[in-house]
């Protein structure tokens, strides 16, 4: 299995539950506002990245726009090299 094999989707927020709770280490589900999915040929998920408000909310502006940042990042090890940075990279052309 080669990287080109895999694609990104949007997700929604139910089809992120189980991965945050289960799979990722914080088992927290935290405030998500953009999410996205890694799916192999088979179109079997792999890996979920989502994107959420900053922690300190006292700060989430940046002049006129409202910060974001990745708040989750979880994948099963399917054994590919840069796999993690290309599936992030590929949900930066999604973000607004």
């Amino acid at each position: 299995m080669l990287i080109k094999d895999f694609q990104v989707r949007g997700v929604t927020n139910d089809q992120c539950k189980d991965w945050l709770l289960n799979k990722h280490y914080a088992h927290t589900i935290p405030n998500i506002i953009y999410a996205y999915g890694l799916y192999d040929q088979e179109m079997t998920l792999q890996g979920i990245c989502c994107y959420g408000t900053p922690a300190n909310n006292h700060n989430n502006q940046l002049g006129n726009f409202k910060m974001i940042e990745l708040v989750r990042l979880v994948i099963n090890e399917v054994g590919l090299k840069n796999l993690l940075s290309w599936f992030v990279n590929q949900t930066f052309k999604f973000l607004p």
